[in-house]
């Protein structure tokens, strides 16, 4: 293994270092540096900072970074026309930011600027693909740098929440959510510093168990958001700036000041505004909370441990295996048997969903994370894990009201089906198809057989429909385009008839790292229990069809 190793708690602070949207990055790298010897520093340059941007100047005796494309820049790059209309509206949404003072108009464009781009079809193209993510990627940093220029006129409550704090929500906490997608770190890290300061040990964190709200760290504050089983809206802007009044103030999101919480005083005034806090609208019973503790138990003392002893071992594929062996027995399957069996009202599902979508996207952190360390960037096993769990998180997602929902035997039943559907007719399809191809193999080789000792023409030809005489061996190679031919639609028309059951990992995740291969596309399948216990499967899929091999292709559904 790699001799040179940097510190996990520098890598995970590194994987979510973003310049433009972290205020205080620069005096993130002062603290860290001095942790590192000269083969660290030497490496964490190469392999995290220069790929983000960050350079030292040795001038100036500091870090600095290149500023993201403007859009007039962008504008130079793209080169779908469909792109540069899209990057144009944008660019007047980005202008149009700028005259903005007003906190929830300024969450509103953003918002909706974002679900934009979002719907924005590729048709599974590439290189729309890569257009379309340099646009979210350009435009979230564009208005990261509005975002800090401009005065904001924030909420009128009890909260008095300052500028400084608004701002860093919609910086550090929206944007950067809406940047690294599955990999933002959700919640606190449970080894976090913050976590050992008394209001966070002896109150939050006791008051958490009974509200369920989040805890999410910025440079300088904590912010507490009130459980929002409202997807589309889990970290957004207007739902933490939202306040209502009725006997008293009710808010969905409070901000926990880290250079003030020594204080007397503050800290009376957080536990006050605590009891202010949104609560969710129903019953956990402690069976379930247990089972949701043990669940993250199982992530913070075995999973994430296992994972970084791939940095010292030669056995990789081995820790891998036993990874996947203990996220199947010790999360997925006691998940999948208090879904269908324990939960019973739709407060309970929605808690144990949004609780397992922060579970999980700590855990894909946590990959990112590794991932900084030079061996493991290359490595195919330890990528695909991470994309299946991507791809179980993502299923998770698009079904969760076919999953987390009240549900009788049979309606299960139904779901479940459905979610191996897309398996099921691509292995009887190829199971048909390899019969046909094996048939004609099978002719192929008695012509070989035959054609040197053949006299006649009858032997070794026959005639077409003009009348004219050709090979059969130039027959049954036709036969066999054909027939590739007809397997590649059919499989491809499956994939597309099932979307709602399969993840096409080029184009659905969002995620910059994915190295995408014009001659394939990545598809996962649910497998398991209603898609639950197991992780999905990954297959390859040739982009043109005379590259199409019926054969390795069938492999994928033997078992």
């Amino acid at each position: 293994m790699q001799s040179v190793v940097i510190p996990v708690e520098v890598r995970v602070q590194l994987a979510q270092l973003v310049p433009t949207l972290d205020l205080h990055w620069q005096d993130v790298l002062a603290q860290i540096w001095p942790q590192l010897n000269m083969d660290q520093m030497e490496l964490v340059q190469q392999q995290i900072l220069i790929p983000k941007g960050i350079v030292w100047n040795s001038a100036n005796h500091r870090f600095e970074h290149e500023p993201p494309l403007n859009f007039a820049k962008l504008l130079k790059v793209l080169n779908d026309e469909q792109m540069r209309e899209n990057a144009l509206y944008l660019a007047e949404q980005l202008e149009q930011l700028r005259t903005f003072n007003d906190c929830y108009q300024i969450a509103q464009l953003l918002e909706q600027s974002l679900s934009f781009i979002r719907d924005i079809d590729v048709e599974e193209d590439f290189e729309l693909q890569h257009e379309k993510i340099l646009l979210h990627h350009h435009f979230i940093l564009n208005a990261a740098q509005i975002i800090h220029a401009i005065n904001i006129e924030v909420p009128q409550d009890d909260r008095q929440l300052s500028k400084r704090q608004v701002k860093s929500f919609i910086v550090e906490i929206f944007l950067k959510q809406q940047l690294l997608g599955q990999a933002f770190q959700a919640t606190v890290r449970q080894d976090a510093a913050v976590l050992k300061h008394p209001i966070f040990k002896y109150y939050l964190k006791r008051e958490q168990k009974a509200a369920h709200f989040g805890l999410l760290q910025s440079a300088e504050f904590v912010f507490v958001l009130a459980p929002n089983f409202a997807e589309a809206s889990a970290f957004g802007i207007t739902y933490f700036l939202k306040s209502e009044s009725h006997d008293q103030s009710m808010f969905n999101g409070l901000v926990v000041d880290l250079k003030t919480t020594l204080e007397n005083d503050y800290i009376e005034q957080i536990k006050a505004q605590v009891l202010q806090l949104s609560r969710m609208q129903g019953f956990i019973s402690l069976e379930v909370q247990s089972m949701v503790e043990q669940l993250q138990q199982v992530v913070d003392t075995q999973l994430i441990p296992l994972l970084y002893t791939l940095e010292h071992t030669e056995h990789a594929s081995q820790v891998l295996n036993q990874f996947e062996h203990i996220l199947k027995s010790e999360i997925l399957e006691p998940l999948q048997h208090s879904v269908k069996f324990q939960l019973t009202d739709s407060v309970q599902f929605d808690f144990v969903y949004f609780k397992m979508l922060g579970l999980c996207q700590n855990l894909i952190a946590e990959f990112n994370a590794l991932q900084l360390q030079f061996f493991a960037i290359e490595h195919i096993e330890l990528n695909h894990l991470k994309q299946k769990l991507q791809a179980w998180l993502l299923l998770l997602k698009k079904r969760r009201y076919e999953i987390f929902t009240p549900h009788n035997e049979d309606e299960w039943e139904k779901f479940h089906a459905l979610s191996q559907a897309p398996r099921l007719e691509l292995a009887n399809l190829l199971r048909q198809i390899l019969s046909e191809y094996q048939q004609l193999n099978t002719e192929n080789t008695l012509n070989d057989l035959v054609a040197p000792t053949a006299s006649h023409v009858g032997f070794s030809k026959r005639m077409t429909k003009s009348g004219e005489y050709e090979s059969n061996a130039l027959a049954l190679t036709k036969a066999k385009q054909q027939l590739k031919r007809n397997a590649f639609m059919q499989v491809l028309s499956v994939f597309k008839q099932h979307a709602a059951y399969i993840v096409t990992l080029d184009f659905e995740l969002m995620d910059e790292n994915i190295k995408a291969e014009p001659e394939y596309r990545r598809f996962a399948l649910a497998q398991g229990d209603n898609g639950l216990d197991k992780l999905p499967q990954l297959v390859e899929f040739s982009t043109r069809y005379f590259d199409f091999d019926i054969e390795q292709f069938a492999h994928n559904f033997e078992n």
